[in-house]
């Protein structure tokens, strides 16, 4: 897990955290955990709801990394404007996108 927190990184929408904060939340989703927000509480949940297996060190890095990871678990990306202008101009002048 990279430590330092020097390195962010940009989302489409405007959405900036540390390059660390998503590393973590990769390693979290890859072992299966799931992340939601509770109020203003991060719940990490395994496989079906059940309580994860956490280390001193993923408690550690959910504990620095829990605001960013909350905007993550939050995040929704906008929607490709190019591509819907596209779309729209090419119905506009009667033209398909289906192939």
């Amino acid at each position: 897990m990279p430590e330092s927190t020097s390195e962010f990184i940009g989302l489409a929408g405007g959405l900036t955290v540390p390059l660390a904060s998503l590393t973590l939340l990769w390693a979290l989703e890859n072992r299966g955990l799931n992340l939601a927000i509770d109020g203003d509480r991060l719940r990490v949940s395994g496989p079906g709801g059940v309580k994860p297996e956490l280390s001193d060190d993923d408690r550690l890095q959910i504990t620095k990394y829990k605001y960013h990871l909350m905007a993550l678990v939050a995040y929704v990306p906008p929607e490709n404007t190019t591509q819907n202008n596209a779309h729209n101009t090419n119905q506009k002048i009667g033209v398909s996108d289906s192939k």
